[in-house]
């Protein structure tokens, strides 16, 4: 019996690998293959093709083997969905979905954060709404989850889907997009609001950030460069830029 399952373990393994080599060589799917090589992971984005979602993790004996596939529903309307795309930014699994043309010169854009390490937990949700025309942000809300916090795999549900974002409607927060500007030539960043917690990154002087959180002396700040960057600062190392 041991000789059996082994074997069929061995089997999966060869047939998951088979399927992430398919779509490795797919060439129309090079753009919606994302790699996370610091956490060992490839990830297929078909949720705009299929509403799919498929994982493949690297286990112990260092073979890639699927660990998620699942239809999922992202968006306030699925069916109006007109563009999505994942990505994987510090340890996260972000879902982003566009709704295009929801009133005059308006797109709609929404933001789902899934923690890799815990489980796929849902950790926030930022909805934009953007100006065509000037590219700009006319209108954006944050919610964080605080009671039973849901996980991708609730998301396999379609009428959670559609419903989340309305059921929390009154939960979400809107941000104030003013930016600030760092005032040290060298700011580092910190990965929660503790003097303990200092990470390597760091900010220059003149570099504007978006203030997500304020926690006592602690600001929880977001910053778009050449990459996207969430981390914490101290509260007297921003000014109000022009």
């Amino acid at each position: 019996m041991r000789h059996i399952l082994y074997i069929l373990f061995i089997v999966s393994l060869l047939l998951g690998n088979d399927e992430l080599n398919k779509y490795l060589n797919n060439q129309k799917l090079q753009h919606q293959i994302i790699k996370d090589e610091k956490n060992q992971r490839i990830i297929v984005d078909l949720l705009y093709d299929e509403s799919r979602m498929i994982i493949f993790s690297k286990n112990q004996n260092k073979d890639y083997q699927k660990v998620f596939d699942e239809k999922l529903y992202f968006c306030e309307d699925n069916s109006r969905m007109t563009f999505s795309n994942v990505e994987i930014f510090n340890n996260q699994l972000v879902v982003i979905c566009t709704i295009t043309n929801v009133a005059p010169n308006t797109n709609f854009i929404a933001k789902y954060y899934f923690n890799l390490l815990e489980s796929h937990v849902l950790t926030e949700v930022i909805k934009s709404y953007y100006n065509i025309e000037g590219d700009s942000i006319t209108s954006e809300h944050h919610f964080v989850p605080q009671l039973n916090i849901p996980t991708l795999y609730n998301f396999q549900d379609e009428d959670f889907a559609n419903e989340y974002l309305h059921k929390n409607y009154k939960n979400f927060v809107k941000l104030d997009n003013a930016q600030q500007q760092i005032q040290p030539t060298k700011q580092p960043l910190y990965k929660s609001p503790t003097i303990d917690s200092k990470t390597k990154m760091y900010l220059i002087k003149g570099d504007k950030v978006e203030i997500l959180e304020e926690k006592d002396n602690w600001l929880h700040i977001f910053y778009k460069g050449k990459k996207e960057i969430k981390a914490w600062i101290p509260k007297d190392a921003v000014e109000t830029a022009e």
